[in-house]
């Protein structure tokens, strides 16, 4: 896929925000004070800590890292293939842990022994739905590009492109309704709220990491869609515009 340097510069900010939302979640879930809104830390016995670091580190940041690697690593294009699998592979068993967390806590093995209803809400049905998309088209893209075992792989490789953006895309409604889920932002009012902003200084430590993270999600998902969504004007259009169908077509993208 022809890049410009915009598109590699969106990639580099993309991966870099994709890993410090990571790094915000996973800090808000070590933390011991649960006064603040965190989590508690990781244990045995409070698993549930481990799911919104486990699913921003696979499908958020191991996602973006992946769908980037081809941009930013200046290798020859076999290794960055290895390195595509690795970090998709790394997310994949993310997501498998951190789905085994939430459905262990919601089943009692939690500090009060409570059981909670599993696949209730939006974000556990677009959680669900982004695993099975991200997983599907990480069989259907090792079966075209690494083992070979079907043809018509650089015929396939825009649609891999589109179902693996689409994959980000629910991920991130995923994280970010979790993050909205887990309710540790609020502040009290007794008037009108004209200033929200005044009261910011109201919010706990970890209610600040954890909103943070959330954009730092959104930020990683749109310039990733910047970077590796080709927008460049087709020759033969008489208008000068590009066709819908140029749109998430790469033309000259390698197999």
């Amino acid at each position: 896929m022809d890049r410009t340097a915009f598109s590699v510069v969106a990639s580099w900010l993309a991966c870099i925000f994709a890993v410090v939302g990571a790094i915000l979640i996973g800090v808000v879930s070590h933390g011991k004070d649960t006064s603040q809104g965190y989590l508690g830390g990781f244990s045995h016995e409070n698993i549930f800590a481990w799911h919104p670091f486990l699913m921003t580190l696979g499908m958020i940041c191991a996602c973006v890292l992946a769908l980037h690697s081809y941009a930013i690593i200046p290798l020859n294009h076999n290794l960055q293939k290895v390195v595509h699998v690795f970090f998709h592979t790394c997310a994949l068993f993310c997501f498998a842990f951190g789905l085994n967390a939430i459905v262990k806590s919601h089943n009692g093995q939690n500090s009060s022994g409570s059981y909670s209803p599993n696949l209730n809400s939006m974000h556990s049905w677009v959680g669900l739905g982004a695993l099975v998309l991200y997983a599907q088209n990480y069989l259907l893209g090792f079966a075209y590009f690494v083992t070979r075992n079907f043809k018509g792989a650089k015929e396939y490789l825009p649609t891999h492109m589109q179902l693996g953006l689409c994959a980000l895309m629910l991920s991130t409604a995923a994280v970010v309704s979790g993050i909205s889920e887990m309710k540790r932002c609020t502040y009290t009012v007794t008037s009108p709220d004209l200033n929200p902003a005044s009261h910011y200084g109201e919010f706990t430590s970890a209610c600040k990491k954890f909103q943070g993270g959330g954009v730092c999600v959104i930020f990683a998902a749109v310039l990733s869609m910047v970077a590796l969504i080709p927008a460049k004007p087709a020759k033969d259009h008489k208008d000068g515009y590009p066709q819908a169908s140029d749109l998430l077509n790469p033309i000259n993208a390698k197999q």
